[in-house]
């Protein structure tokens, strides 16, 4: 029996629900009972009792409220075979008896079990998977996931527990449950439902993410996107207002956020709302230049319509010549090609009549930063492909690994070493690599801001 429990077993469920079937004198049912007593044994035992259900429905539920009543076997063992059954109020109150045991896989089976549950019963089953602390989060967000998907009601208390759920974020430890994809979903279909405590919950969850233990964040390329797409189609310009006002209580949530919407702004349908959402406000349009991409189309249009509102601030020319960079992108091929092309093509728009007068200044000291980036990536690309570089850093030799970081930190963009390299793999080398002290200084500053943002 041993090795029909093992993967190699290719037939071995077939093989034990025949044998429930076909064991009317239960010659084998201790056996299997015991086999139960371990969670891998469900294996055996789920298809055996479901096998034994098929022929004796009664005669099987009953045996197995039993084991549920004396613990017998393993939670996992009672669970599985319980969804091999049809959903029964019986079998529901076999899960809910045993769900505080194996809360995570209560949740992945109870799938089809939710239309023969009411919103009760569904509350009292996602107390139990969520625990006391919402310790299982994960796990409670997968579930009403499911319940959301069969287009069940969510009353006011049962909203609440959910955003609560959100707002704890995934279980720390590995489950078989939901992570970020999940809560992302979750969120967006809340905020679709009541888009006002959608934006509330977004802007809380915002401001608290430097302090949150939590590795989900609201925009976390795992699952922030679909929140984002719930929230922008509801009130574009009121999610612009909240991010600007989001980013002006805090360097770091600034930081995070200016990674992130480089991706997700729109700079062709988003442009008109955030001109508005900047208003006369010098300080948000700092952190809206921050969001730009120059590679993006309508880079230029923004940029100009930027400069006319604040013709006179350094900081934000500073931050449209970064944009005009594409620095925090990636970039494809050599460096020193692209910051020429741009340059090339800056200088186009300087010729161009109908740029504005405004612009003119910043496009001339644009054309002077890019110019410098040509000559650096040149000395950066001298002869070692990036390829060669990753080799390195990934491969055993110890020496070669500090070289190839040493190099990155020396040469790269601060964008190219957020992409090239870990936080760790940095702070490892660091001790033993001989750079320039203000690029030293730089990375130690950045250092924290990179942990944050995981």
């Amino acid at each position: 029996i041993q090795w029909l429990l093992t993967a190699s077993a290719k037939g071995a469920r077939s093989f034990f629900y025949s044998l429930g079937q076909e064991d009317q004198n239960f010659r084998f049912r201790t056996v299997l009972e015991a086999i139960g007593k371990d969670a891998f044994g469900s294996r055996a035992f789920a298809p055996y009792f479901a096998g034994w259900a098929k022929r004796d429905l009664e005669g099987a539920e009953s045996r197995l409220d039993q084991l549920a009543e004396l613990h017998a076997v393993s939670a996992t063992s009672l669970l599985e075979t319980t969804s091999w059954l049809n959903p029964t109020p019986r079998g529901l109150k076999r899960i809910k008896q045993v769900a505080p045991e194996d809360p995570e896989y209560t949740a992945a089976i109870l799938g089809r079990w939710i239309d023969h549950m009411n919103l009760q019963e569904f509350k009292e089953m996602l107390q139990i998977i969520a625990g006391p602390n919402f310790e299982r989060a994960s796990a409670a967000v997968d579930l009403l996931g499911s319940w959301m998907y069969h287009h069940k009601s969510l009353d006011e208390e049962l909203s609440d527990f959910a955003w609560h759920c959100i707002e704890h974020g995934p279980s720390k430890r590995p489950t078989r449950s939901a992570e970020g994809w999940h809560f992302g979903e979750l969120a967006a279909k809340l905020t679709e439902a009541n888009p006002n405590l959608g934006f509330e919950k977004f802007h809380q969850l915002l401001l608290a993410s430097p302090s949150r233990s939590s590795e989900w964040k609201p925009l976390d390329m795992d699952g922030g996107e679909q929140w984002w797409k719930a929230l922008r189609t509801k009130d574009r310009p009121r999610l612009l207002q909240t991010l600007l006002k989001a980013s002006s209580t805090s360097e770091i949530i600034q930081e995070a956020l200016s990674w992130r919407l480089k991706d997700l702004l729109d700079q062709d349908q988003d442009a008109d709302d955030l001109l508005k959402a900047i208003d006369s406000e010098s300080a948000r349009a700092r952190i809206a230049a921050q969001w730009l991409v120059g590679s993006k189309s309508n880079f230029w249009n923004l940029a100009f319509a930027f400069l006319k509102k604040f013709p006179y601030d350094p900081t934000l020319q500073g931050a449209l010549t970064s944009a005009a960079m594409d620095m925090g992108t990636m970039i494809e091929g050599p460096g020193s090609g692209f910051y020429e092309a741009r340059k090339q093509e800056i200088q186009k728009r300087l010729a161009d009549p109908s740029t504005p007068t405004e612009a003119r200044a910043w496009l001339r000291d644009a054309t002077e930063a890019l110019g410098s980036e040509v000559k650096t990536h040149l000395v950066w690309e001298y002869d070692r492909e990036v390829n060669d570089l990753k080799r390195y850093i990934h491969g055993d030799d110890v020496d070669q690994r500090r070289w190839a970081i040493g190099r990155i930190l020396k040469y790269a963009q601060w964008s190219d070493v957020r992409k090239l390299l870990t936080v760790e793999e940095i702070e490892e080398a660091l001790p033993f690599l001989t750079l320039p002290e203000p690029r030293r200084t730089m990375i130690g500053r950045l250092l924290p801001t990179w942990k944050h943002a995981g």
